[in-house]
């Protein structure tokens, strides 16, 4: 018959409790979508993510091509979100900002969060047009 010391079962229970440990990939449990601000406020942008293990460096992280992105800030309230604030929104502002998660297992999870900004129209015409346009509506004795 075989038998177990003391030891030799706790290491048993260590190497059980060790193996079993279950990793999952980051995947993005939600994610803000189509938050519209007007020009000048303040935007935040929250990403949730669901992880194991979830304490890892850079888990979340924002990007977006061709933008700037030292005019946001990047916080962390707590290990499974984070949140990208800009202040003082401008019309440059608004378009789509990627949130990536990553903890080391699987592939990267993205999504998308949509930044609208709402801003007044601004309508430049060309020097011909505005010729054009005054003189079609002095003719007709009416303002366009």
């Amino acid at each position: 018959m075989f038998e177990l010391s003391a030891n030799d079962i706790l290491i048993v229970v260590f190497l059980c409790l060790f193996w079993s440990t279950v990793v999952d990939a980051a995947e993005i449990v939600s994610v803000t979508t189509g938050l519209l601000v007007s020009d000048g406020d303040t935007a935040m942008l929250e990403c949730h993510v669901r992880a194991n293990p979830l304490g890892v460096d850079g888990l979340i992280t924002w990007s977006r091509p061709g933008y700037d992105m030292s005019r946001a800030v990047v916080e962390a309230p707590s290990v499974d979100k984070s949140r990208l604030t800009i202040a003082g929104v401008e019309r440059r502002d608004a378009g789509a900002f990627h949130c990536n998660a990553f903890n080391g297992v699987g592939d990267v999870a993205s999504a998308v969060a949509e930044l609208v900004v709402k801003c007044k129209h601004t309508i430049t015409l060309c020097p011909q047009k505005r010729k054009a346009r005054d003189f079609y509506s002095t003719k007709a004795g009416r303002v366009m």
